[in-house]
C-alpha cells in the first residue's frame, strides 16, 4: 500500500476523491509549455500528448512565464491539476529542440507517457502482442530456461535478426536511419552479472508488459520441484528472491506454478499453517502488490 492508498482509507472525503487520489501513484511527468496564465490556473500543454492541462497554481502563478517550458509531474484534483514535486525550468525552446527532448522522453521514460497518451498506450499494446507472437514462434512457449546468460543473449538475437529479416528492405532501412543502427537489426545490452550467470536464466514474455528475465533459474527449479522436502539454502533464497523481485511479475511466478506447486514457495517463507496456494497469493500480495495496480508495456514502439 501506497501514500496515496493510506490517505485515500484515513481522508473524510466522497468516494469519487477517494478513487481520484488513488491514481496519484500515476503522476502526469512530462514537459508543459504555458499557454496562458488566468489567475491562479495557468494552461500549459503537455508536449508529449499534445493535451492542454488546467493547473492550479494559486500565488505561485508568478514563478511561470508564458511561453516557457517546465519538466514536473501533475496530478489531478477536482477537475483541475496540481503540481507533485519540483518543476524544472527549461525556458523558451525551438520546436527542433523541442521534438528532439520529446523523442529522447519516449526513449527512456515510455511507461510514464503511456499513462496519458492513448494513442502512444495503444501502439505499445499492438506492437506488444506482434512480440510475444514472434517469442512464441521461436522458441515455442513464453517461458524459455538457457544454460546461461550468453547462450540466452545469443539466442535473443537470432531471434531479432529473423524478425527484421522478415520485413521488407525499405522498412529496415527506415528504421537503420531513424535510430542510427550499423546494422540490419539492433542490438541488445545486457548487464555483465547477466550474461556471466552460469546457473540457469530464465525468460518469460508477459503478454501485458514485456521480457522478463531471472538468473539463477536452475535453483529456483530444483526447489520447486523438491516441494518443500530438503531444499538448500541456494534453493529456499533463489526462490525468495523470485517473489521479491520487483522486475518479475505475478504471472511469472504463476506460470512456475501451474507446473511445479507452490509448496516450496510457502517452505521458503515459513509459511507453517495453510495450503501452499494460499501462501503464494498471500506472498504475491506482499511482495509484488504493486503489480496488480495499472501497468504499461515496458517497450517503446519505433
Amino acid at each position: 500500500m501506497e501514500v496515496p492508498d493510506i490517505l485515500a482509507e484515513i481522508l473524510d472525503i466522497s468516494d469519487s476523491h477517494r478513487d481520484e487520489l488513488r491514481t496519484w501513484y500515476l503522476r502526469h511527468f512530462a514537459y508543459y509549455q504555458v499557454e496562458s496564465i488566468k489567475g491562479p490556473v495557468l494552461y500549459a500543454n503537455n508536449t508529449v500528448c499534445k493535451k492542454q492541462y488546467a493547473i492550479r497554481v494559486g500565488e505561485h502563478n508568478r514563478k511561470f512565464k508564458i511561453g516557457y517550458v517546465y519538466l514536473g509531474s501533475l496530478v489531478p484534483w477536482n477537475d483541475e491539476w496540481y503540481w507533485s514535486g519540483r518543476q524544472h525550468a527549461v525556458g523558451r525552446v525551438s520546436g527542433d529542440v523541442m521534438e528532439e527532448l520529446v523523442g529522447t522522453f519516449l526513449q527512456k521514460q515510455s511507461r510514464i507517457a503511456y499513462r496519458y497518451s492513448d494513442s502512444l498506450r495503444k501502439k505499445a499494446r499492438n506492437l506488444i502482442e506482434v512480440h510475444y507472437d514472434n517469442f512464441v514462434d521461436f522458441h515455442g512457449d513464453d517461458m524459455v530456461v538457457f544454460p546461461d546468460g550468453y547462450a540466452m543473449a545469443a539466442a535473443m538475437q537470432k531471434q531479432h535478426r529473423l524478425e527484421y529479416d522478415a520485413h521488407p528492405q525499405e522498412i529496415i532501412e527506415e528504421v537503420m536511419e531513424n535510430h542510427n543502427l550499423k546494422n540490419r537489426w539492433p542490438s541488445s545490452s545486457y548487464p555483465p552479472a547477466l550474461l556471466n550467470s552460469i546457473t540457469g536464466v530464465g525468460v518469460f514474455f508477459n503478454r501485458d508488459e514485456g521480457q522478463e528475465i531471472m538468473p539463477g533459474f536452475n535453483y529456483i527449479l530444483q526447489g520447486l520441484e523438491k516441494k518443500e522436502v530438503d531444499m538448500t539454502e541456494d534453493e529456499t533464497v533463489s526462490i525468495r528472491g523470485l517473489i521479491k523481485s520487483p522486475e518479475i511479475s505475478p504471472k511469472f511466478v504463476e506460470k512456475l506454478v501451474e507446473k511445479h506447486g507452490a509448496e516450496s514457495v510457502a517452505e521458503a517463507f515459513l509459511y507453517r499453517d495453510g495450503k501452499g496456494m494460499d501462501c503464494l497469493h498471500h506472498a504475491l500480495r506482499r511482495y509484488k502488490g504493486q503489480h496488480y495496480k495499472m501497468r504499461y508495456p515496458n517497450m517503446y514502439f519505433c
